[in-house]
């Protein structure tokens, strides 16, 4: 999921810490952005609005396991921590936080940790989507193979004929050379019309 800004409009704050809670609420309110106080992740399972990221307190969180849910992949984490400590960053990062804040909290470390969590997350976002589709390019590749080879038969032309023909017909479609020859495989296409024949 790729999201288009780095606007935050609403987001979750695990935590039993009530002087944390109340600082993240008044900074927030400054900042124009909804918070949601729990104790638990599954509290606001009902809201019909987004969560546009979670700040979960790292020491609530592996003190209680009743707090310890299923956290979205598909939104961004800042962990809330005490003292900076590199068990309580290894602790946060451990699930999946992408930035953290320090206790105690202010208007401006918080902006920073979410501005930084967004970033981090669309970055990783971004590479998850390219490496699916390498993923994806790979697996089709004997595809392609096949593909260029019967062109190359069929036409007798050498293989990086074969190619740039596919390659061409592709990019008058503007598709993706697999998907091209995906429907030749599949027979939903010619080698005539991938010639330039029909």
């Amino acid at each position: 999921m790729k999201r288009p800004s780095m606007s935050i409009n609403r987001f979750t704050v695990i935590s039993d810490d009530d002087r944390a809670c109340s600082q993240i609420a008044k900074a927030s309110e400054r900042m124009g952005i909804e918070c949601h106080l729990s104790a638990h992740l599954d509290n606001d399972s009902t809201s019909t609005k987004p969560i546009d990221l979670f700040l979960i307190d790292i020491l609530h969180y592996f003190n209680d396991v009743k707090v310890q849910g299923t956290i979205p992949s598909t939104t961004p984490i800042v962990g809330l921590i005490a003292h900076g400590s590199p068990v309580e960053i290894e602790r946060a990062i451990s699930i999946g936080a992408m930035s953290v804040v320090v206790k105690p909290i202010n208007q401006t470390s918080l902006y920073a940790a979410f501005h930084t969590a967004m970033k981090l997350f669309q970055h990783h976002e971004q590479m998850r989507l390219e490496l699916e589709t390498l993923r994806l390019r790979q697996k089709l590749r004997p595809i392609v193979i096949e593909a260029v080879i019967g062109i190359m038969e069929k036409y007798r032309v050498p293989e990086p004929v074969a190619y740039t023909r596919l390659r061409k017909y592709s990019m008058q479609r503007n598709v993706p050379l697999e998907q091209v020859c995906l429907e030749l495989s599949q027979g939903n296409i010619s080698f005539a019309r991938v010639n330039g024949e029909d």
